[in-house]
């Protein structure tokens, strides 16, 4: 049996937490926040097991 993790995105400005998928990109591949359009210098993505909110 194997569980699939969704990968979530936290903005370090805003603290705002989202799911990879409603999150956009920069040219070079860093998230932007969809909350504050803050580009990340960093990937900002942590990994969940599904079931678990994000903190």
């Amino acid at each position: 049996m194997s569980v699939e993790q969704e990968s979530y995105f936290r903005c370090k400005s805003c603290g705002t937490v989202k799911r990879s998928t409603s999150v956009e990109y920069t040219v070079l591949g860093f998230p932007i926040c969809p909350a504050c359009n803050t580009a990340e210098t960093f990937s900002g993505f942590t990994f969940g097991d599904g079931f678990t909110p994000p903190p």
